[in-house]
């Protein structure tokens, strides 16, 4: 749900069996690096959102999201306004290979997309 993971220091999440993600599900989670939701195909808007009071804006501090279900996936479009995604690595299914630009998907751009079977 909102807020699930907020505040806390979690390094690494894998999260095999969800499908939904609640919005600022690890809101402020500034030690968050890895992030696997393998079947994930509802992403609430600022899951990863850290908020950087010194440019007065939310950042992403994430390095890897997972984000591999076969299943289309929606992602709120208010993620795109966030800062940060274009240092995450992303990797996404295969059948996803036609919604990608470069490094761009969903309206994002990221550091790296890779595709997995």
């Amino acid at each position: 749900g909102e807020h699930a993971f907020s505040g806390t220091s979690l390094e690494s999440v894998s999260l095999p069996k969800a499908t939904n993600v609640g919005s600022y599900a690890f809101e402020g989670v500034s030690t968050l690096k890895t992030l696997d939701l393998p079947m994930a195909t509802n992403i609430g808007e600022r899951i990863v959102a850290v908020y950087n009071s010194n440019s007065e804006k939310y950042e992403i501090l994430l390095d890897t999201l997972y984000l591999t279900s076969p299943l289309p996936i929606s992602m709120s479009s208010s993620s795109s306004d966030i800062e940060g995604y274009h240092n995450t690595n992303l990797y996404l299914n295969i059948n996803k290979k036609s919604e990608v630009s470069g490094v761009s998907w969903n309206g994002i751009e990221w550091k790296s997309i890779t595709f997995v079977e």
